[in-house]
């Protein structure tokens, strides 16, 4: 339940001091469904005070999208990671524009892979700049920077907006130090008011004030906030905590990759085990050897327990609209 309050309170946080840097004379891009509290405040809500353009377009489409951008003079999008995958693709293949307006990009609703960012600054020279939130939060709580340049870090959430409070708890409920791991907790003026007829979900998820987000992130010394995973979807290798982004993120930065999802696999031996759902990119036949060299290519990367055991060759990965892996239309597939 997201009060009027929480929506305003929301745009001006994201317009505030250390935030996005949108201007009234900037001309946004839509193609997230505004029936998401991302395309809804982010876009419409936010152009609407702004007064500022937004061009809709009614689903992604890679070919229009190109030819609105230079037709209508787009400056900025709101965008999810399997787009700017697909931006990366076009740039490569000589369909995305090379004389576009563009000045930066904001990217959320699901971890962004930092070799993604990488990829598509170094072919459009489109600086990213990614985000956080969720519709508790009507829906944004971070933002990165744009510039100066040495503060743009696209593999970062940014740091908190204006009034959001920020704590970082370990199991044991302890306060986490920088670097060290734990869930996110948060407090500020965007948070809902609970869950719809659901006090049990709502005294679960809003304790003393405070939001319990339910992810696992971590902050740098300099006070940048990275997410390493959603806590009810981290797999358990022999106890140890394995984070299916983080598996994600190195199996994007192969160049037989298109996309992936990662989910844990109940195993006799191991409790559970990281099993990757492959997309291969057009040009790689999927094969044995190819399956090897991708186990390699992680284990040069990341610690033995978090290894893939099992990789499939799939046609696609399912996501949500607004971009997020349906990891349990995945776990289904194992079972």
């Amino acid at each position: 339940m997201l009060s009027h309050y929480n929506l305003v309170a929301n745009v001006y946080q994201i317009i505030g001091p250390n935030a996005v840097p949108l201007r009234p004379d900037d001309v946004m891009l839509c193609f997230l469904p505004l029936y998401h509290i991302y395309g809804l405040t982010v876009a419409l809500t936010l152009s609407l005070t702004l007064g500022s353009t937004l061009v809709l377009m009614p689903r992604f489409d890679m070919q229009k999208l190109s030819g609105l951008l230079v037709q209508e003079g787009v400056t900025m999008m709101p965008v999810v990671p399997p787009a700017i995958n697909a931006m990366c693709q076009a740039a490569e293949a000589g369909i995305f524009p090379k004389e576009h307006n563009i000045r930066w990009i904001k990217c959320g609703a699901a971890p962004l892979a930092p070799e993604l960012a990488r990829r598509l600054t170094g072919l459009t020279g489109i600086t990213v700049n990614q985000g956080y939130g969720m519709t508790e939060a009507s829906p944004v709580t971070h933002a990165g920077f744009c510039e100066p340049a040495a503060m743009n870090r696209p593999a970062s959430i940014g740091q908190p907006l204006a009034l959001t409070e920020c704590r970082i708890v370990d199991s044991g409920g302890n306060e986490a130090g920088p670097g060290e791991s734990g869930e996110l907790v948060m407090r500020g003026p965007q948070f809902m008011l609970g869950y719809w007829k659901e006090p049990q979900a709502t005294a679960a998820a809003l304790r003393d004030g405070w939001y319990f987000s339910g992810d696992v992130v971590r902050r740098d010394e300099d006070g940048f906030y990275y997410v390493l995973d959603r806590s009810k979807e981290m797999i358990k290798y022999k106890g140890f905590p394995v984070a299916p982004a983080e598996v994600e993120a190195v199996l994007l930065e192969h160049e037989a990759v298109r996309d992936c999802g990662v989910v844990a696999k109940p195993d006799a031996d191991a409790g559970e085990i990281p099993c990757a759902f492959v997309v291969l990119r057009e040009g790689f036949v999927a094969c044995d050897a190819l399956d090897q060299e991708l186990r390699n290519f992680v284990a040069e990367r990341l610690s033995r327990h978090k290894q893939p055991r099992e990789i499939r060759f799939v046609e696609v990965v399912p996501r949500t609209p607004s971009g997020k892996i349906l990891r349990r239309e995945l776990r289904k597939i194992i079972s």
